[in-house]
């Protein structure tokens, strides 16, 4: 069975805290991106969610829904939101969040598909999520930028971007 080959475009870890990290100039030589996202935590602050926005644009109307579970309760929804889709919820400064993010024919000239996995290890109730989005551009991308919904992302966040070719 033929199988898919992930090749490395930028990885970054957070030396300092900071308000976004931006992967740009990304190349329109692979079928799918897929960021990996690990020890994601807030500087400050519990409940932070994970955006991502694509190609910079903070105005159009994106898509996203999500299912979470905790081993004990589960819950859903599905939003349109302004300049931004969510990728991971209930972050903290100790939340260690890991999340698999894969967009999906990303140089078609068709509106993007995103998908997300995310979790973490809370001792209390580990969160596990599985969204999906609807990025509303039509040119391929070119930029992702992930930021909190509010402060910064703590030090030694990392983000890994991979172009994952053909089959």
């Amino acid at each position: 069975m033929p199988t898919s080959t992930w090749t490395l475009i930028q990885s970054t870890t957070l030396g300092a805290a900071a308000a976004s990290v931006t992967f740009s100039s990304i190349p329109a030589t692979y079928a799918d991106l897929v960021v990996v996202c690990s020890n994601i935590n807030s500087a400050s602050g519990s409940g932070r969610s994970l955006y991502l926005v694509a190609n910079a644009d903070t105005a159009s109307t994106y898509f996203d829904g999500f299912a979470s579970a905790n081993g004990t309760t589960s819950t859903g929804s599905e939003s349109l939101r302004t300049g931004f889709v969510v990728m991971a919820q209930a972050i903290s400064t100790t939340s260690n969040t890991a999340a698999y993010i894969q967009v999906m024919d990303y140089t078609e000239s068709k509106r993007k598909q995103v998908m997300t996995r995310a979790g973490h290890p809370t001792t209390a109730a580990p969160i596990v999520l599985h969204g999906y989005g609807n990025l509303p551009m039509t040119a391929a991308i070119n930029s992702l930028q992930f930021k909190l919904d509010t402060g910064n992302m703590a030090a030694n966040s990392t983000f890994s971007l991979y172009g994952v070719s053909a089959v």
